[in-house]
């Protein structure tokens, strides 16, 4: 009866044992069927060369025996260029600085020069060059020269000033009542610095004043000479008009004429006539061409 207890008891552990390992049989087949499923599903999504350990084997040699593939290029990132900084602005340049001008000067006063370059025997008056080393300057002083006299005196200035020292020269005015004021009495002086310092001193005391009476001063010239005697080789006669004479002036050319044939008949007779009627034009341009001169006007 013990020996049935015994074996009852070991069929009961044993059914206990199959049980367990029955169980434990079912948990793993069950864990199987999950992990084939799943490596299954894995081996259809991978290629065909993963499926077993050959495959695997077959691919690396292939790899390996693949032709290497190029290395990629290093990318080369593009230099970027050089920045260059704009031009400083021009510094604007400093203005110019205006000199103060220079203090006007007065010009000098006219210095008789002792020498002269010009030609010795060459004489420049109103516009006019002639050759002639003694030379007579008779000029209308009466009232109708008013007011044209610093013409007269500008002309006369500039000639005398450009005579040379072997020049010889005077000056007549013929004034009212027929009065003549001559730089030298009488004679042809050398166109020395005092004889033309004398002459221009003259000019400004000129004050014109009365009628015109000229044929007393053209005679007073021609009949002047120098020291040595020689008469005046040329005439300058200026005037705006004659006041007194009727006529055409044919009669006071006459007599001008003849007196030059008889007293200086190689004295030649320039007129000059300053804004002069029509009438007084025609006589001295006929009074020039008679005595072998030319005649100029002023207007």
């Amino acid at each position: 009866m013990s020996r049935g207890r015994f074996f009852t008891r070991r069929s009961t552990s044993d059914s206990v044992r199959v049980g367990a390992l029955s169980l434990s049989v079912a948990v793993h087949l069950a864990a199987l069927t999950v992990l084939g499923s799943v490596h299954f599903r894995r081996d259809a999504v991978a290629p065909a060369e993963a499926v077993s350990a050959d495959i695997s084997v077959h691919v690396v040699e292939r790899i390996l025996e693949a032709p290497p593939s190029p290395k990629p290029k290093p990318r080369i990132e593009p230099t970027p260029a050089p920045t260059v900084a704009p031009p400083l602005p021009k510094p604007a340049e400093p203005e110019p600085v205006t000199p103060p001008p220079a203090p006007k000067q007065e010009p000098a006063p006219p210095v008789v020069s002792k020498t002269d370059s010009r030609p010795a025997d060459t004489v420049f008056f109103s516009g006019t060059t002639v050759a002639a080393k003694r030379v007579c300057y008779v000029v209308d002083g009466s009232g109708s020269m008013f007011g044209l006299m610093y013409l007269v005196r500008e002309q006369l200035r500039e000639s005398i000033l450009k005579l040379s020292a072997e020049q010889s020269f005077n000056v007549v005015f013929f004034m009212e009542n027929g009065q003549l004021l001559q730089a030298f009495e009488g004679t042809l002086e050398k166109a020395s610095p005092s004889a033309k310092a004398e002459a221009l001193n003259l000019l400004g005391r000129i004050r014109p004043g009365g009628q015109t009476i000229a044929e007393d001063a053209l005679a007073a010239a021609m009949r002047m000479s120098d020291k040595s005697g020689r008469r005046a080789e040329v005439l300058y006669f200026v005037t705006d008009g004659f006041d007194l004479m009727d006529g055409d002036g044919r009669a006071f050319i006459q007599r001008i004429e003849a007196l030059r044939q008889s007293v200086s008949p190689g004295t030649v007779v320039h007129t000059i006539g300053i804004y002069p009627e029509a009438r007084d034009s025609g006589i001295l341009a006929r009074l020039a061409q008679v005595c072998g001169g030319r005649y100029i006007e002023v207007n």
